[in-house]
Protein backbone atom coordinates (compact mmCIF):
# COMPACT_ATOMS: atom_id res chain seq x y z
CA UNK A 1 0.00 0.00 0.00
CA UNK A 2 1.31 3.49 -0.89
CA UNK A 3 1.41 5.98 1.96
CA UNK A 4 1.39 9.74 1.42
CA UNK A 5 0.92 12.05 -1.52
CA UNK A 6 2.77 14.67 -3.55
CA UNK A 7 1.89 18.07 -2.09
CA UNK A 8 3.95 20.04 -4.60
CA UNK A 9 1.31 19.90 -7.33
CA UNK A 10 -2.41 20.62 -7.72
CA UNK A 11 -4.77 23.44 -6.74
CA UNK A 12 -3.48 24.95 -3.48
CA UNK A 13 -6.82 25.81 -1.85
CA UNK A 14 -8.41 22.48 -2.69
CA UNK A 15 -5.33 20.52 -1.63
CA UNK A 16 -4.96 22.45 1.63
CA UNK A 17 -8.60 21.81 2.54
CA UNK A 18 -8.48 18.13 1.57
CA UNK A 19 -5.14 17.55 3.30
CA UNK A 20 -6.07 19.49 6.43
CA UNK A 21 -9.52 17.88 6.78
CA UNK A 22 -8.16 14.71 8.43
CA UNK A 23 -6.01 16.98 10.65
CA UNK A 24 -9.14 18.87 11.61
CA UNK A 25 -11.17 15.73 12.21
CA UNK A 26 -8.32 14.28 14.26
CA UNK A 27 -8.17 17.47 16.32
CA UNK A 28 -11.95 17.47 16.71
CA UNK A 29 -11.97 13.88 17.89
CA UNK A 30 -9.05 14.55 20.23
CA UNK A 31 -10.81 17.63 21.57
CA UNK A 32 -14.02 15.68 22.10
CA UNK A 33 -12.37 12.90 24.06
CA UNK A 34 -10.35 15.43 26.04
CA UNK A 35 -13.60 17.24 26.76
CA UNK A 36 -15.18 13.90 27.61
CA UNK A 37 -12.70 13.47 30.47
CA UNK A 38 -13.75 16.80 31.91
CA UNK A 39 -17.46 16.37 31.22
CA UNK A 40 -17.61 12.91 32.78
CA UNK A 41 -15.47 13.96 35.75
CA UNK A 42 -17.63 17.05 36.09
CA UNK A 43 -20.81 14.97 36.17
CA UNK A 44 -19.56 12.23 38.52
CA UNK A 45 -17.06 14.11 40.70
CA UNK A 46 -16.67 17.43 42.53
CA UNK A 47 -14.61 20.59 42.06
CA UNK A 48 -11.54 18.83 43.47
CA UNK A 49 -11.80 16.09 40.83
CA UNK A 50 -12.20 18.64 38.05
CA UNK A 51 -9.22 20.64 39.33
CA UNK A 52 -7.14 17.43 39.55
CA UNK A 53 -7.77 16.45 35.92
CA UNK A 54 -7.26 20.04 34.73
CA UNK A 55 -3.96 20.51 36.57
CA UNK A 56 -2.75 16.98 35.89
CA UNK A 57 -3.41 17.43 32.18
CA UNK A 58 -1.47 20.68 32.26
CA UNK A 59 1.53 18.94 33.83
CA UNK A 60 1.51 16.31 31.07
CA UNK A 61 1.08 19.10 28.53
CA UNK A 62 4.20 20.82 29.86
CA UNK A 63 6.45 17.77 29.76
CA UNK A 64 5.33 17.13 26.19
CA UNK A 65 7.27 20.23 25.12
CA UNK A 66 10.44 18.36 24.06
CA UNK A 67 8.51 15.72 22.14
CA UNK A 68 6.49 18.40 20.36
CA UNK A 69 9.74 19.79 19.01
CA UNK A 70 10.82 16.40 17.69
CA UNK A 71 7.36 15.82 16.19
CA UNK A 72 7.49 19.08 14.24
CA UNK A 73 11.11 18.61 13.19
CA UNK A 74 10.42 15.02 12.15
CA UNK A 75 7.40 16.02 10.07
CA UNK A 76 9.40 18.76 8.34
CA UNK A 77 12.39 16.51 7.62
CA UNK A 78 10.18 13.74 6.28
CA UNK A 79 8.26 16.23 4.13
CA UNK A 80 11.45 17.76 2.71
CA UNK A 81 12.90 14.35 1.84
CA UNK A 82 9.63 13.34 0.20
CA UNK A 83 9.59 16.58 -1.77
CA UNK A 84 13.20 16.04 -2.86
CA UNK A 85 12.44 12.35 -3.72
CA UNK A 86 15.22 11.18 -1.35
CA UNK A 87 14.15 7.68 -0.26
CA UNK A 88 17.40 6.73 1.50
CA UNK A 89 17.33 9.76 3.80
CA UNK A 90 13.63 9.14 4.41
CA UNK A 91 14.14 5.61 5.75
CA UNK A 92 17.09 6.60 7.94
CA UNK A 93 15.15 9.50 9.40
CA UNK A 94 12.15 7.35 10.33
CA UNK A 95 14.28 4.95 12.37
CA UNK A 96 16.06 7.82 14.07
CA UNK A 97 12.79 9.59 14.97
CA UNK A 98 11.39 6.52 16.71
CA UNK A 99 14.61 5.99 18.67
CA UNK A 100 14.70 9.61 19.85
CA UNK A 101 11.04 9.39 20.87
CA UNK A 102 11.76 6.33 23.02
CA UNK A 103 14.75 7.98 24.72
CA UNK A 104 12.85 11.18 25.47
CA UNK A 105 9.87 9.21 26.82
CA UNK A 106 12.13 7.28 29.20
CA UNK A 107 13.82 10.43 30.51
CA UNK A 108 10.54 12.30 31.05
CA UNK A 109 8.88 9.31 32.70
CA UNK A 110 11.75 8.91 35.18
CA UNK A 111 11.73 12.65 35.84
CA UNK A 112 8.00 12.73 36.60
CA UNK A 113 8.13 9.77 38.98
CA UNK A 114 11.10 11.34 40.77
CA UNK A 115 10.00 14.98 40.97
CA UNK A 116 6.20 14.75 41.07
CA UNK A 117 5.72 16.07 44.63
CA UNK A 118 7.92 19.18 44.40
CA UNK A 119 6.51 19.90 40.94
CA UNK A 120 2.90 19.87 42.14
CA UNK A 121 3.80 21.91 45.21
CA UNK A 122 5.51 24.51 43.02
CA UNK A 123 2.34 25.13 41.01
CA UNK A 124 0.13 25.58 44.08
CA UNK A 125 -2.20 22.63 43.55
CA UNK A 126 -5.15 23.14 45.95
CA UNK A 127 -4.85 20.85 48.97
CA UNK A 128 -8.23 19.26 48.23
CA UNK A 129 -7.02 18.18 44.76
CA UNK A 130 -3.35 17.35 45.46
CA UNK A 131 -3.62 13.57 45.95
CA UNK A 132 -5.89 13.10 42.93
CA UNK A 133 -3.66 15.25 40.73
CA UNK A 134 -0.58 13.29 41.78
CA UNK A 135 -2.19 9.96 40.95
CA UNK A 136 -3.49 11.22 37.59
CA UNK A 137 -0.03 12.42 36.51
CA UNK A 138 1.75 9.22 37.56
CA UNK A 139 -0.75 7.02 35.71
CA UNK A 140 -0.39 9.07 32.52
CA UNK A 141 3.41 9.09 32.88
CA UNK A 142 3.48 5.29 32.96
CA UNK A 143 2.16 5.20 29.39
CA UNK A 144 4.39 7.88 27.85
CA UNK A 145 6.42 5.42 25.76
CA UNK A 146 3.28 4.28 23.94
CA UNK A 147 1.88 7.80 23.76
CA UNK A 148 5.05 9.14 22.14
CA UNK A 149 5.27 6.16 19.81
CA UNK A 150 1.75 6.90 18.65
CA UNK A 151 2.64 10.56 18.10
CA UNK A 152 5.76 9.53 16.18
CA UNK A 153 3.80 7.36 13.76
CA UNK A 154 1.36 10.20 13.09
CA UNK A 155 4.13 12.78 12.57
CA UNK A 156 5.94 10.58 10.05
CA UNK A 157 2.79 9.81 8.07
CA UNK A 158 1.79 13.47 7.93
CA UNK A 159 5.22 14.43 6.66
CA UNK A 160 4.76 11.86 3.90
CA UNK A 161 1.48 13.50 2.96
CA UNK A 162 -0.79 10.92 4.62
CA UNK A 163 -3.18 12.70 6.99
CA UNK A 164 -5.84 9.98 6.79
CA UNK A 165 -4.17 7.10 8.63
CA UNK A 166 -3.54 9.21 11.78
CA UNK A 167 -7.26 10.02 11.70
CA UNK A 168 -8.04 6.31 11.93
CA UNK A 169 -5.65 5.95 14.87
CA UNK A 170 -7.00 8.92 16.80
CA UNK A 171 -10.57 7.80 16.12
CA UNK A 172 -9.95 4.38 17.66
CA UNK A 173 -8.04 5.85 20.60
CA UNK A 174 -10.79 8.37 21.31
CA UNK A 175 -13.60 5.83 21.29
CA UNK A 176 -11.67 3.59 23.68
CA UNK A 177 -10.85 6.56 25.93
CA UNK A 178 -14.48 7.67 26.20
CA UNK A 179 -15.75 4.13 26.85
CA UNK A 180 -13.14 3.65 29.57
CA UNK A 181 -14.04 7.06 31.04
CA UNK A 182 -17.68 6.03 31.32
CA UNK A 183 -16.77 2.70 32.89
CA UNK A 184 -14.03 3.85 35.27
CA UNK A 185 -15.40 7.27 36.27
CA UNK A 186 -19.14 6.84 35.82
CA UNK A 187 -19.38 3.14 36.70
CA UNK A 188 -16.59 2.54 39.22
CA UNK A 189 -16.46 6.14 40.52
CA UNK A 190 -12.67 6.30 40.29
CA UNK A 191 -12.62 10.06 39.72
CA UNK A 192 -9.41 11.62 38.38
CA UNK A 193 -7.59 8.29 38.62
CA UNK A 194 -10.16 6.76 36.30
CA UNK A 195 -9.56 9.54 33.79
CA UNK A 196 -5.81 8.85 33.98
CA UNK A 197 -6.22 5.11 33.42
CA UNK A 198 -8.63 5.71 30.55
CA UNK A 199 -6.18 8.03 28.79
CA UNK A 200 -3.15 5.81 29.34
CA UNK A 201 -4.78 2.53 28.28
CA UNK A 202 -6.36 4.13 25.20
CA UNK A 203 -2.94 5.36 24.04
CA UNK A 204 -1.35 1.96 24.58
CA UNK A 205 -4.03 0.28 22.48
CA UNK A 206 -3.85 3.05 19.87
CA UNK A 207 -0.09 2.65 19.37
CA UNK A 208 -0.28 -1.14 19.11
CA UNK A 209 -3.07 -0.84 16.55
CA UNK A 210 -1.07 1.74 14.54
CA UNK A 211 1.98 -0.54 14.34
CA UNK A 212 -0.08 -3.58 13.31
CA UNK A 213 -2.00 -1.48 10.76
CA UNK A 214 1.18 -0.21 9.11
CA UNK A 215 2.97 -3.57 9.11
CA UNK A 216 0.05 -5.27 7.39
CA UNK A 217 0.11 -2.60 4.69
CA UNK A 218 3.83 -2.88 3.94
CA UNK A 219 4.89 0.43 5.40
CA UNK A 220 8.40 1.61 4.48
CA UNK A 221 9.53 1.03 8.10
CA UNK A 222 9.04 -2.56 9.34
CA UNK A 223 9.31 -1.85 13.13
CA UNK A 224 11.89 -4.60 13.69
CA UNK A 225 14.17 -4.07 16.69
CA UNK A 226 17.32 -3.73 14.57
CA UNK A 227 15.74 -0.84 12.65
CA UNK A 228 15.63 1.33 15.77
CA UNK A 229 19.36 2.02 15.66
CA UNK A 230 19.65 5.80 15.12
CA UNK A 231 21.77 7.22 12.32
CA UNK A 232 24.24 9.66 13.88
CA UNK A 233 24.03 12.24 11.11
CA UNK A 234 20.24 12.15 10.97
CA UNK A 235 20.00 12.37 14.77
CA UNK A 236 22.17 15.49 14.90
CA UNK A 237 20.16 17.14 12.14
CA UNK A 238 16.89 16.32 13.88
CA UNK A 239 18.15 17.54 17.25
CA UNK A 240 19.47 20.73 15.67
CA UNK A 241 16.02 21.50 14.27
CA UNK A 242 14.02 20.06 17.17
CA UNK A 243 15.94 21.70 20.01
CA UNK A 244 14.75 25.26 19.34
CA UNK A 245 11.17 24.04 18.97
CA UNK A 246 11.39 21.87 22.08
CA UNK A 247 12.79 24.73 24.12
CA UNK A 248 10.10 27.08 22.85
CA UNK A 249 7.26 24.64 23.53
CA UNK A 250 8.59 23.87 27.00
CA UNK A 251 8.92 27.52 28.00
CA UNK A 252 5.49 28.38 26.59
CA UNK A 253 3.92 25.42 28.38
CA UNK A 254 5.62 26.45 31.61
CA UNK A 255 4.15 29.93 31.19
CA UNK A 256 0.67 28.45 30.95
CA UNK A 257 1.15 26.40 34.08
CA UNK A 258 2.41 29.59 35.69
CA UNK A 259 -1.01 31.06 34.93
CA UNK A 260 -2.54 27.95 36.50
CA UNK A 261 -0.36 28.40 39.58
CA UNK A 262 -1.52 32.01 39.93
CA UNK A 263 -5.17 30.97 39.54
CA UNK A 264 -4.73 28.04 41.96
CA UNK A 265 -3.93 30.53 44.70
CA UNK A 266 -7.45 31.93 44.28
CA UNK A 267 -9.01 28.62 45.36
CA UNK A 268 -10.40 25.36 44.02
CA UNK A 269 -13.42 26.92 42.21
CA UNK A 270 -11.36 29.36 40.08
CA UNK A 271 -8.88 26.53 39.46
CA UNK A 272 -11.68 24.28 38.22
CA UNK A 273 -13.15 27.12 36.11
CA UNK A 274 -9.89 27.85 34.31
CA UNK A 275 -9.38 24.12 33.84
CA UNK A 276 -12.76 23.89 32.10
CA UNK A 277 -11.91 26.82 29.82
CA UNK A 278 -8.56 25.28 28.92
CA UNK A 279 -10.35 22.09 27.94
CA UNK A 280 -12.54 24.14 25.62
CA UNK A 281 -9.39 25.79 24.25
CA UNK A 282 -8.50 22.49 22.62
CA UNK A 283 -11.71 22.61 20.59
CA UNK A 284 -11.51 26.34 19.90
CA UNK A 285 -7.96 26.19 18.52
CA UNK A 286 -8.27 22.93 16.61
CA UNK A 287 -8.80 24.39 13.15
CA UNK A 288 -5.93 26.83 13.58
CA UNK A 289 -3.77 23.94 14.78
CA UNK A 290 -4.81 21.81 11.81
CA UNK A 291 -3.88 24.65 9.48
CA UNK A 292 -0.52 25.01 11.18
CA UNK A 293 0.32 21.32 10.89
CA UNK A 294 -0.89 21.20 7.29
CA UNK A 295 1.16 24.24 6.35
CA UNK A 296 4.28 22.72 7.94
CA UNK A 297 3.93 19.49 5.93
CA UNK A 298 2.95 21.18 2.67
CA UNK A 299 5.56 23.92 2.98
CA UNK A 300 8.19 21.29 3.81
CA UNK A 301 7.53 19.28 0.65
CA UNK A 302 7.40 22.41 -1.51
CA UNK A 303 10.54 23.82 0.08
CA UNK A 304 12.36 20.58 -0.70
CA UNK A 305 11.13 20.86 -4.29
CA UNK A 306 12.00 24.58 -4.55
CA UNK A 307 8.37 25.63 -5.12
CA UNK A 308 8.58 28.91 -3.20
CA UNK A 309 5.64 30.75 -4.80
CA UNK A 310 3.41 27.84 -3.93
CA UNK A 311 4.48 28.05 -0.27
CA UNK A 312 3.38 31.70 -0.08
CA UNK A 313 0.00 30.78 -1.55
CA UNK A 314 -0.39 27.99 1.02
CA UNK A 315 0.25 30.46 3.85
CA UNK A 316 -2.28 33.00 2.52
CA UNK A 317 -5.07 30.45 2.10
CA UNK A 318 -4.46 28.89 5.53
CA UNK A 319 -4.70 32.31 7.21
CA UNK A 320 -7.98 33.11 5.48
CA UNK A 321 -9.57 29.84 6.60
CA UNK A 322 -8.29 29.93 10.19
CA UNK A 323 -9.15 33.57 10.88
CA UNK A 324 -12.68 33.20 9.51
CA UNK A 325 -13.44 30.26 11.80
CA UNK A 326 -11.86 31.96 14.83
CA UNK A 327 -13.90 35.12 14.30
CA UNK A 328 -17.19 33.20 14.27
CA UNK A 329 -16.20 31.31 17.42
CA UNK A 330 -15.17 34.50 19.20
CA UNK A 331 -18.54 36.12 18.43
CA UNK A 332 -20.41 33.13 19.88
CA UNK A 333 -18.37 33.23 23.09
CA UNK A 334 -18.85 36.95 23.60
CA UNK A 335 -22.62 36.58 23.15
CA UNK A 336 -23.09 33.51 25.37
CA UNK A 337 -20.05 32.34 27.37
CA UNK A 338 -22.31 30.51 29.82
CA UNK A 339 -23.38 28.10 27.09
CA UNK A 340 -19.77 26.98 26.69
CA UNK A 341 -19.13 26.35 30.38
CA UNK A 342 -22.47 24.59 30.84
CA UNK A 343 -21.22 21.86 28.48
CA UNK A 344 -18.76 20.77 31.16
CA UNK A 345 -20.43 21.41 34.48
CA UNK A 346 -23.69 22.43 36.10
CA UNK A 347 -21.90 23.98 39.10
CA UNK A 348 -23.04 27.62 39.02
CA UNK A 349 -20.04 28.84 41.00
CA UNK A 350 -17.65 27.34 38.46
CA UNK A 351 -19.68 28.75 35.56
CA UNK A 352 -19.75 32.26 37.04
CA UNK A 353 -16.01 32.18 37.66
CA UNK A 354 -15.31 30.73 34.22
CA UNK A 355 -17.29 33.43 32.39
CA UNK A 356 -14.92 36.11 33.71
CA UNK A 357 -11.88 34.28 32.39
CA UNK A 358 -13.40 33.11 29.08
CA UNK A 359 -14.48 36.58 27.92
CA UNK A 360 -10.90 37.86 27.87
CA UNK A 361 -9.03 34.61 27.21
CA UNK A 362 -11.10 33.93 24.07
CA UNK A 363 -9.17 36.70 22.29
CA UNK A 364 -6.44 34.08 22.04
CA UNK A 365 -8.52 32.16 19.50
CA UNK A 366 -8.22 35.08 17.07
CA UNK A 367 -4.49 35.41 17.70
CA UNK A 368 -3.56 31.74 17.23
CA UNK A 369 -5.49 31.71 13.93
CA UNK A 370 -2.53 33.76 12.68
CA UNK A 371 0.26 32.39 14.90
CA UNK A 372 -0.19 28.68 14.08
CA UNK A 373 -0.16 29.01 10.25
CA UNK A 374 2.80 31.42 10.50
CA UNK A 375 4.72 28.96 12.69
CA UNK A 376 3.87 26.13 10.30
CA UNK A 377 5.21 28.22 7.44
CA UNK A 378 8.48 29.09 9.17
CA UNK A 379 9.00 25.51 10.41
CA UNK A 380 8.29 24.03 6.98
CA UNK A 381 10.95 26.33 5.52
CA UNK A 382 13.44 25.21 8.18
CA UNK A 383 13.30 28.46 10.17
CA UNK A 384 12.80 26.79 13.54
CA UNK A 385 15.29 29.08 15.28
CA UNK A 386 13.15 32.10 14.51
CA UNK A 387 10.04 30.23 15.67
CA UNK A 388 11.84 29.48 18.93
CA UNK A 389 13.07 33.05 19.42
CA UNK A 390 9.63 34.47 18.66
CA UNK A 391 7.90 32.12 21.08
CA UNK A 392 10.46 32.65 23.84
CA UNK A 393 10.31 36.43 23.60
CA UNK A 394 6.51 36.42 23.66
CA UNK A 395 6.56 34.20 26.74
CA UNK A 396 9.34 35.86 28.71
CA UNK A 397 8.65 39.48 27.76
CA UNK A 398 4.84 39.44 27.61
CA UNK A 399 2.93 36.37 28.86
CA UNK A 400 4.75 35.62 32.12
CA UNK A 401 5.09 39.24 33.32
CA UNK A 402 1.46 40.02 32.49
CA UNK A 403 0.26 36.88 34.27
CA UNK A 404 2.06 38.01 37.43
CA UNK A 405 0.83 41.57 37.02
CA UNK A 406 -2.79 40.65 36.35
CA UNK A 407 -2.91 37.82 38.90
CA UNK A 408 -3.70 40.19 41.71
CA UNK A 409 -6.57 41.79 39.80
CA UNK A 410 -8.70 38.75 38.98
CA UNK A 411 -9.60 36.13 36.37
CA UNK A 412 -10.80 38.61 33.75
CA UNK A 413 -7.43 40.38 33.76
CA UNK A 414 -5.41 37.15 33.78
CA UNK A 415 -7.23 36.08 30.61
CA UNK A 416 -5.50 38.83 28.61
CA UNK A 417 -1.96 37.48 29.20
CA UNK A 418 -2.03 34.80 26.50
CA UNK A 419 -3.66 36.80 23.64
CA UNK A 420 -1.36 39.78 24.19
CA UNK A 421 1.64 37.46 24.00
CA UNK A 422 0.33 35.95 20.77
CA UNK A 423 -0.20 39.42 19.32
CA UNK A 424 3.46 40.11 20.06
CA UNK A 425 4.37 36.92 18.14
CA UNK A 426 2.30 38.00 15.16
CA UNK A 427 4.01 41.39 14.95
CA UNK A 428 7.48 39.84 15.08
CA UNK A 429 6.52 37.09 12.63
CA UNK A 430 5.09 39.47 10.05
CA UNK A 431 8.14 41.73 10.36
CA UNK A 432 10.49 38.79 9.88
CA UNK A 433 8.54 37.49 6.89
CA UNK A 434 8.67 40.76 4.96
CA UNK A 435 12.19 41.62 6.07
CA UNK A 436 13.82 38.25 5.36
CA UNK A 437 12.08 36.92 2.24
CA UNK A 438 15.34 36.51 0.35
CA UNK A 439 16.87 34.58 3.25
CA UNK A 440 13.84 32.34 3.73
CA UNK A 441 13.65 31.58 0.00
CA UNK A 442 17.25 31.36 -1.23
CA UNK A 443 17.79 31.58 -4.98
CA UNK A 444 18.85 28.23 -6.41
CA UNK A 445 21.44 27.94 -9.20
Amino acid sequence: MKFGQDLTQGHVTRQLIVFSLPFLLSSLIQALYSMADMIIVGRFSDAAGIAAVANGSMVIFIVNGPITGIITAGTVFIAQYVGAKNTKELKETIGTIFTLFALVAAVIMIGLFTLIDPLLSAINIPAEAFAQTRLYVLICAAGLLFSYGYLGVSAILRGMGDSRSPLIFIGLTSVINILLDLFLIGGLHMGAAGAGWATMLAQVIGFIFAVVYLKKRNFVFDFKIRRFKPDGKRALELIRMALPLALMETVINVSFILINAIVNRLGVVPSAAVGVVMRFDIFAMMLSGAMGMSVAAMAGQNFGAGEYKRIKRILRVSLQIAVTFAALLFIWIQISPESVLAIFTSDQAIIASGVLYLRSASLEYLMVAVVFPLNGFFNGCGRTRFTMLNGLLATIVVRAPLAFLFGGIGLFAVGFAAPLASLFQILLGVGYYFGKKRVIFPQRP
